[in-house]
């Protein structure tokens, strides 16, 4: 009677260590498949098949707000020839934009202007800004009339187009369109006012500054 007593305990001891076993053999292997899930998901700013070693990363399109545009006005979508000739226009105006280099006059003016400041000087302060807005000025009719030239040349892809270009005036109007074949050549513009281009220039220690009005 007590061997069988014995036995039943043992038995019972035995059930509940290889249930404990059991449990801890499960929560193991759930967290292992947890791991192996989360390390397959694909990081922030990777898409699917574009993890370490899978891929690279999707090229920016220079021509993405016209496409976005083209398609809010229900327009046929830009073909190859359109896509290539816009952004052989684009490369080009940026290439012709970019700045030859630091403009030695403005960064003195811009020395000049903060010193002054420093020092308390008002007249000095105002003949320094005097020159900052001359040269601002400068730059920017320059960059506009280059901007209105190429933005000539890009509209007149599109117009080639009658279905494209009208469904687009439809949608935005004329000022719209105007902005939107605009948009793609503001890269060294900030929005002012109104939506107007502000200006930038080089600062002399590099990054560009706003000149406020």
């Amino acid at each position: 009677m007590i061997n069988n007593q014995n036995m039943e305990r043992t038995m019972q001891t035995r059930n509940k260590i290889t249930n404990r076993i059991t449990k801890l053999l499960l929560a193991i292997a759930v967290t292992a498949i947890s791991v192996q899930v989360g390390m397959a998901q694909p990081r922030p700013g990777q898409g699917p098949g574009q993890g370490p070693g899978q891929g690279q990363p999707r090229q920016f399109d220079p021509l993405t707000s016209l496409k976005r545009s083209l398609a809010q006005a229900n327009a046929p979508e830009l073909n190859q020839a359109q896509a290539d000739q816009l952004t052989a226009l684009l490369t080009a105006f940026r290439e012709q934009a970019k700045p030859s280099g630091p403009d030695e006059t403005l960064q003195q003016a811009h020395k000049a202007y903060d010193d002054a400041i420093l020092n308390g000087d008002l007249a000095s302060a105002q003949s320094a800004a005097n020159v900052i807005a001359a040269s601002m000025s400068a730059a920017t009719s320059t960059r506009l009339s280059l901007e209105a030239s190429y933005r000539i040349q890009a509209l007149a892809i599109i117009r080639a187009n009658e279905v494209q270009y009208n469904a687009l005036l439809q949608r935005f109007g004329t000022e719209g369109v105007s902005r939107i074949i605009g948009g793609l050549f503001r890269g060294g513009f900030m929005r002012g006012p109104g939506g107007g281009p502000t200006p930038m220039t080089e600062s002399r220690s590099g990054p560009a500054r706003q000149i406020r009005q």
